[in-house]
């Protein structure tokens, strides 16, 4: 068996579970999504665990928190010409706005 970490869901972030099978596969408890598809021949425990820790980015994308970070608001607001506070309010609402358009056209496709 492997000993191996198991990350939570990517879709709800509930607690994952290594399901022992002929073929192992992992499961979220939570909402029961499953890589249980993808069940093989050659698939053993850390090959199910792997499959399951593995996060796509598409090309051309980066991860990025739903929340702007201090880091980010500074890159936008640091340039030393006054009226910082509405700066910040301002890039929080754009940065917010874009990622709600993007989790919007990614339901799209």
């Amino acid at each position: 068996m492997s000993n191996q970490k198991l990350k939570p869901c990517p879709f709800c972030g509930g607690e994952a579970e290594l399901i022992e099978a002929q073929y192992p596969y992992v499961e979220c408890t939570e909402c029961g999504i499953s890589i249980d598809f993808l069940r093989n021949r050659e698939f053993d425990h850390k090959a199910a665990v792997d499959k399951w820790n593995a996060r796509h980015i598409p090309e051309g994308y980066v991860l990025v928190p739903v929340e702007p970070t201090k880091a980010m608001f500074e890159a936008v607001t640091n340039d030393d010409q006054g009226a910082k506070g509405l700066r910040e309010r301002l890039a929080s609402d754009s940065y917010k706005a874009m990622v709600r358009a993007a989790q919007e056209s990614s339901q799209c496709e």
